[in-house]
């Protein structure tokens, strides 16, 4: 969420805008932002090189760091393959298969990697979204307990609910960000592997095709986190059901209203309730509907509870995509031994229409081109994306807006 507003921030200037000293994590989520935006200029980037763990922290443009049409990189002749953690010295894209496509394998294990990590993002975007609201209500309930408390004996305290809301909602968040951070780190150890693969230029076909059939070994740890999303989605929206905010401050206001207050006790409340309405400042039916307003607006508040709880389905829709890809690997060509090359570009082709057909996010479909970028499902998103362009003029998405709907 933090880069997503870094990046509307950048691109509100008109001017190129020239980044330098960006670590390798910042630079590769600001390419699956928007990797088409040609305003965003790296100049510096941090990159880890694999064999080189003393080396330089920081490749510069001196050092020939260049990103190229397709938004491929690469740092002198070493190319970033996609997750930036570990780059293989000495195999430019070119001496890779002589094309301009990137290897399939490790484009697709990245991409991979990339949606697992998106899963994570919205997992922790929920909880930030959903605790920042807790504190804009609490801040609110915070006024209304201490006046309460002075005018109505028995005022019963929101902020005690809104507390133990605080922790259920950490707790309950707990599981599924963990999970699929650890999910995550161990697809980075296994992109090590297949990044290694690129030293034996001899075999390299064959262990990338080896490595394909080995990606539905992660299958147990996709399916128990989609699992895990929607119990978690179930718990967070009981919790949000079973919130009661305006019942103990009805009672509350509801006792005031029988009373008769002079104009000095009426100011004295106002002052409790921190009122700015200077309409109703000589009038204790119209301060009453004012403080009654205020109601409405905590039933409002309660209500946007539900905008990042959809966060759940989205984030588990996103993994049970991939998991319809991996599935069709195992049932069509595990424990088989390496199929042809016919055959073996047909599984290729069959995962990139999986791929291309169920980009439900703006997230989805730039890490898709990012990580494919001159295949024809992505010249097909292109087409697709001008004509949404076209169809929503007067509404349109910045980059890398999460899309809940």
């Amino acid at each position: 969420m933090g880069l997503r507003e870094l990046h509307r921030v950048l691109l509100d200037s008109s001017r190129t805008v020239e980044l330098t000293g960006v670590d390798e994590q910042t630079f590769r989520h600001l390419k699956l932002i928007d990797n088409e935006d040609r305003r965003i200029v790296f100049r510096q980037v941090g990159f880890r090189v694999m064999g080189c763990p003393n080396g330089p922290p920081l490749c510069s443009e001196l050092s020939e760091v260049t990103i190229d049409e397709q938004g491929r990189t690469t740092v002198g002749n070493i190319e970033v393959l996609g997750l930036g953690a570990n780059i293989v010295p000495g195999h430019t894209q070119a001496a890779n298969d002589g094309s301009s496509e990137p290897p399939f394998v490790p484009a697709y294990f990245h991409f991979l990697h990339d949606m697992v990590e998106l899963g994570g993002c919205i997992m922790g975007g929920i909880q930030l979204e959903m605790l920042e609201l807790v504190r804009r209500i609490s801040a609110r309930a915070r006024t209304y307990d201490r006046a309460l408390a002075v005018h109505v004996i028995d005022h019963v305290p929101l902020g005690p609910v809104l507390q133990d809301l605080h922790l259920a909602i950490t707790d309950c968040m707990r599981s599924p960000c963990k999970q699929a951070e650890d999910l995550r780190k161990k697809l980075v150890q296994r992109a090590t592997d297949i990044q290694e693969i690129f030293g034996d230029i001899d075999n390299r076909e064959l262990q990338l095709n080896q490595q394909l059939l080995t990606f539905p070994d992660f299958l147990p740890d996709l399916r128990a986190l989609t699992d895990l999303m929607e119990d978690r989605g179930v718990a967070v929206g009981n919790l949000i059901h079973n919130l009661n905010l305006v019942t103990g401050i009805k009672h509350s206001l509801g006792i005031l209203a029988l009373r008769s207050l002079d104009v000095d006790e009426l100011e004295d409340l106002r002052d409790d309730f921190e009122i700015m309405d200077i309409d109703s400042e000589e009038s204790w039916p119209d301060t009453l509907s004012v403080l009654e307003s205020e109601i409405a607006e905590l039933i409002q508040m309660r209500s946007d509870f539900m905008v990042p709880v959809q966060g759940f389905d989205l984030a588990r829709q996103v993994l049970e995509h991939r998991i319809d890809e991996l599935v069709a690997i195992e049932d069509k060509w595990a424990g088989t031994g390496i199929p042809a090359p016919d055959t073996m570009e047909t599984l290729r082709e069959t995962l990139r229409d999986k791929m291309s057909s169920r980009l439900i996010t703006d997230q989805e479909r730039h890490a898709f081109r990012f990580h494919f970028p001159v295949s024809p499902a992505s010249e097909r998103l292109d087409t697709d994306s001008q004509s949404e362009a076209v169809d929503n003029e007067e509404d349109p998405m910045d980059p890398g807006e999460m899309m809940f709907f």
